[in-house]
């Protein structure tokens, strides 16, 4: 527990601002002893007000909330610069056999879907898709 104020540099926002819809947030409460404390993942019903993620009702006074932050799987991280050579490779070997697909035995509309499809593969290199 603490005495802190919630920061909006931290994405707190004034409880009357919240999400009634049922959406997990956290929020920042006033208890009756003065400290204030946070509660995470609460969500709003019409019907018993603030509950938390074990369905407990929420006994303290929330003047804040925010968004749950991402957990850490959420957060992508940039590939190494190997991991980034082994896809560009493999990109470039599909690129490659829609390539070998077009030996001019296709009609044209087959024949511009290959070609298209190419140009897309070989786009992708390097983008970090």
């Amino acid at each position: 527990m603490t005495n802190e104020q919630p920061s909006a540099a931290h994405g707190w926002q004034p409880i009357g601002t919240a999400p009634l819809d049922g959406s997990y947030v956290d929020l920042w409460c006033s208890p009756y002893n003065g400290q204030q404390r946070r509660v995470s993942d609460a969500w709003w019903t019409d019907r018993t007000g603030w509950r938390t993620g074990t369905e407990i009702p929420v006994k303290m006074r929330p003047t804040h909330w925010r968004l749950v932050p991402p957990s850490p799987q959420s957060e992508q991280r940039a590939p190494t610069t190997s991991e980034a050579a082994i896809r560009d490779n493999a990109l470039e070997d599909a690129a490659r056999v829609c390539e070998g697909i077009d030996d001019g035995r296709w009609r044209l509309p087959v024949s511009l879907g290959i070609q298209k499809c190419v140009a897309a593969i070989r786009q992708m290199k390097g983008s970090g898709v």
